[in-house]
């Protein structure tokens, strides 16, 4: 399960950016249309309660006062001049409602309209009114949906910008995945997008640009890396053909002699390093080619321990070579040119790093019924411990002041890759180990009988 990601991505960051932008300009919009709506309302509740007024200031005259409240409605009715005050007509409760000024008031939980009639001879007054509650409640729902859509809205929006922008992005993110897949050996295909003119088409005609720079230019050191290998093999083998020869004449000087021999070890060892080359540049173009044949490990491990002989002794490493029992008499098919390689790397990092003086110890064994080799390498590190999670990257070291360009294990990983095993690296209590697990494992007569039915 990948680890929560601790940042918010683009499209997150503009969905939500609209989001609330819209949600503003909504409530903004949306108040001015609530204020229009309750102004419109307001005036045709106005509008209703003076026409109920008029209607009822042309009725005949029952009296010379009325009053009543008739389940929300009120109306209050006197006939007289305002500054007459010999006729009172209230209701319980209220005061006399016709000495407020014409026109609309708001008051004591009702909406009142007061108006008089034109008669001079006959001056009449009426106040109609109705609870202004249920006009508050009308007004107070509107306000209250307008808001609810607008954050729905708002809320809708965004996610619907989201997605559309996710799929206008598409391209943009299947560009991402390419070029985070790009690699020395994995170039990936050029995204192709329709010739739009917009900026992702820019963006992408751009980043294709880069990566084919990229790659002719790492197409152009890995094929200068193995051309030079390959013509350094040739004088290297003449060389070392010269020396072998001249030191196998019996009249050779031991002077010379010893000054041959010293040239030839270099000469191997020049020899080796090219061929290391040669098997690196494969492996960085993906063309890492495995020739598995069966053969004795023992052997292979003894020729590369005689090998390392001469920086053994001034490393002063004490090299210490177990196998178990199940191995005797058993083969692996394997790639032998390529475990020594690795077997080299593995043993060469552990004379260069490890304590003088201590162990080099070196256990192969068969692991359970797998018929899997494994080799198991340790040495004593000055350090307490190695930060191991890198070490099988390109070009990472386990010390900054070490020698080497940081492949070896890299490319021994890459090799043991290759024939389906696996490379531990562990690293703990001022130990470095590393563990080979290789399938093939078989008794030499049951390859024997194979090759047999094979012919």
């Amino acid at each position: 399960m990948s680890p929560l990601k601790k940042y918010i991505g683009l499209k997150r960051k503009i969905s939500i950016i609209f989001s609330i932008i819209f949600l503003f300009l909504g409530l903004c919009f949306n108040s001015w249309d609530y204020r229009r709506i309750k102004g419109l309302l307001i005036s045709n509740h106005d509008w209703y309660l003076t026409t109920k007024a008029g209607e009822e200031i042309t009725k005949p005259d029952t009296g010379r006062c009325i009053a009543y409240i008739r389940e929300d409605t009120l109306l209050q009715k006197r006939i007289g001049a305002r500054t007459d005050t010999s006729v009172t007509c209230t209701i319980a409760g209220f005061p006399d409602l016709t000495k407020l000024k014409p026109g609309i008031t708001d008051t004591l939980g009702y909406r009142f309209a007061l108006v008089e009639s034109n008669n001079p001879a006959k001056k009449q007054l009426i106040v109609f009114g109705l609870k202004n509650s249920k006009l508050y409640a009308h007004l107070s729902t509107i306000l209250y949906w307008l808001v609810l859509s607008t954050i729905l809205s708002a809320v809708l929006a965004g996610v619907l910008f989201y997605f559309t922008l996710r799929l206008i992005l598409s391209p943009l993110q299947l560009l991402i995945e390419r070029v985070k897949n790009f690699t020395a050996t994995h170039s990936p295909q050029p995204l192709h997008l329709q010739p739009a003119g917009d900026e992702l088409y820019e963006l992408t005609s751009s980043i294709n640009g880069m990566m084919k720079r990229i790659e002719d230019s790492i197409r152009q050191q890995q094929g200068f890396f193995a051309s030079a290998s390959h013509e350094l093999k040739t004088p290297l083998a003449i060389l070392r053909t010269e020396l072998e020869v001249r030191l196998a004449k019996p009249d050779a000087d031991t002077h010379n002699s010893v000054f041959l021999r010293n040239q030839l070890e270099e000469i191997v060892r020049l020899q080796d390093v090219v061929n290391h080359f040669l098997v690196v540049s494969q492996a960085r173009t993906g063309s890492l080619s495995i020739f598995c044949q069966p053969f004795d490990i023992m052997l292979l491990l003894l020729q590369v321990f005689e090998r390392l002989q001469p920086i053994l002794h001034k490393t002063r490493l004490i090299p210490t070579l177990h196998f178990d029992n199940e191995i005797a008499g058993k083969l692996i098919n394997a790639d032998k040119d390529m475990l020594r390689i690795v077997l080299m790397n593995l043993l060469t990092n552990c004379t260069k790093y490890g304590i003088p003086g201590s162990r080099l110890n070196c256990t192969v064994s068969a692991s359970g019924e797998t018929n899997q080799l494994s080799i198991q390498i340790t040495n004593a590190i000055e350090e307490e411990s190695l930060n191991t999670d890198k070490l099988r990257n390109a070009f990472v070291r386990g010390s900054v002041s070490g020698e080497g360009s940081g492949l070896g294990l890299w490319l021994a990983n890459e090799i043991i890759t290759q024939h389906n095993g696996k490379l531990k690296i562990l690293s703990i209590d001022q130990t470095f180990t590393a563990i080979i697990l290789i399938p093939g494992l078989q008794a030499a007569d049951e390859l024997v009988m194979k090759e047999n039915n094979v012919q």
